[in-house]
């Protein structure tokens, strides 16, 4: 969950790259089975920010292991979530609030949270 005490810790976005630590709006772009490990999925999302596109991912363990998140505790942290949804089409081009890391110099999805009002989207089922 991305708790930050209303804000007074977190970072504001500086006006030229990425900068970890720093909450953006992304849209889930893809989600597709990992070329490197064939028990994950990378979720691929996009930010954009100053006219120039981020393409951000979040592998996820489709067996996770007990210190790693599931990929359904990651999709109830999106802001079209349904138990019923049954693919990942349900979540594409939607928008979310991310949290991005960075890890040995590259960056990455750390957090994800709802964007959209819940009871909207519950509307829109």
């Amino acid at each position: 969950m991305m708790i930050n005490n209303r804000g007074q810790n977190l970072s504001i976005p500086s006006s030229s790259a990425l900068v970890k630590g720093n909450i953006y709006v992304a849209k889930l772009y893809s989600v597709e089975p990992s070329n490197v490990e064939d028990d994950k999925h990378v979720f691929t999302y996009e930010v954009v920010l100053h006219d120039q596109v981020y393409n951000i991912r979040r592998s996820i363990a489709l067996n996770p292991s007990e210190n790693q998140i599931s990929i359904f505790q990651w999709l109830k942290s999106h802001s079209n979530y349904s138990p019923s949804h049954t693919e990942y089409g349900s979540y594409i081009d939607h928008k979310h609030l991310i949290l991005v890391g960075k890890y040995k110099g590259s960056y990455f999805v750390h957090d994800v949270a709802p964007l959209e009002n819940m009871m909207e989207d519950k509307v829109n089922e």
